[in-house]
């Protein structure tokens, strides 16, 4: 991501290797500007709550309809 500006990261909470919470924070650092919608499949709403204050532009549980994700992409 240092390489190139993106207007937008879709990031998953799970991921092999380090979660999206883990990866947040390096992304920010990255691009503060850059919008980062994060998916996942835990129904926890601590986890949302530590997205949002890390910096995530929106959080969305799985699974979630197409019409919907579009409109918050």
């Amino acid at each position: 991501m240092s390489d190139e500006k993106f207007d937008l990261v879709l990031l998953d909470i799970t991921m092999p290797g380090k979660s999206g919470i883990e990866f947040l924070p390096e992304i920010k650092d990255n691009d503060p500007d850059v919008a980062v919608v994060m998916l996942t499949g835990i129904a926890d709403v601590s986890v949302g709550v530590k997205a949002m204050r890390e910096g995530t532009f929106d959080y969305v549980n799985k699974p979630v309809s197409l019409p919907d994700f579009i409109i918050r992409v």
